[in-house]
């Protein structure tokens, strides 16, 4: 069983961190962990981490060989990550029918695909140092059905299952897999994908959810938080 201390500096990785909620998340950390943020694009992470004084790392999580090359990389500069948080995302707004296969694809492989390559890549040397918590941000959506969001929330559904079944196999381990699941934000997620702003304007803001994250994060070790639900008292039971 790990002794170290929740206060103690931990080594986080946070996948989507160059933007959105994941730079938030990043801000937030930063002043007391190790952080590192993986991206895919090479000038927005130099950008951020330049902001917020972390590492960057780039990598797409939808290429399993780019995943297991960055996470190898983090390794190298820290032997251990402490934290995994899944934190890249995309969302498609739209009838089935009127979705592109490959606007389908590009969603199940980041939402889906991205989070399990992460997940696979840092679990060997957790379960050498038999400690570790894995974070992965889900939705509201993976709750419930919505018109013209089958693709995302099927995604979202998706890594509720994949974390709870993962939960029962890392435990033995000393891993700890949470869910946190925010309901509307306000972040260029929504805006990148048609949603109006005034749906926006009364979303959560990130530093709400990244305070639960980041209270994920130092939790005692010998504690599992299996899901988190976080929303504006205004959106409740709209998703």
């Amino acid at each position: 069983m790990s002794t170290q201390s929740q206060t103690d500096p931990k080594v986080v990785l946070i996948s989507g961190g160059s933007d959105g909620l994941g730079k938030v998340i990043a801000e937030q950390l930063s002043a007391t962990h190790k952080v590192v943020i993986l991206a895919r694009t090479q000038h927005l992470l130099e950008k951020t981490a330049a902001e917020i004084g972390c590492q960057w790392v780039q990598a797409d999580v939808s290429k399993p060989t780019e995943v297991a090359e960055a996470v190898a990389e983090v390794l190298g500069w820290h032997q251990r990550i402490d934290v995994l948080i899944n934190c890249a995302g995309r969302l498609l707004d739209g009838a089935l029918d009127q979705c592109e296969p490959y606007e389908i694809e590009q969603v199940t492989q980041v939402n889906v695909l991205g989070v399990m390559y992460l997940t696979r890549a840092v679990l060997p040397r957790m379960k050498q140092l038999g400690k570790g918590r894995i974070i992965t941000i889900g939705s509201q959506a993976g709750f419930f059905g919505r018109k013209y969001r089958s693709v995302y929330n099927a995604s979202k559904w998706a890594v509720r299952g994949f974390s709870f079944s993962l939960q029962q196999e890392v435990a033995k381990h000393g891993i700890g897999v949470s869910v946190i699941n925010p309901g509307l934000m306000q972040t260029d997620l929504l805006k990148k994908a048609g949603v109006t702003d005034s749906a926006v304007a009364t979303g959560l803001r990130p530093e709400s959810v990244s305070q639960i994250v980041k209270f994920v994060v130092e939790s005692p070790a010998n504690l599992t938080l299996p899901e988190l639900g976080v929303e504006t008292l205004q959106d409740v039971h709209c998703w």
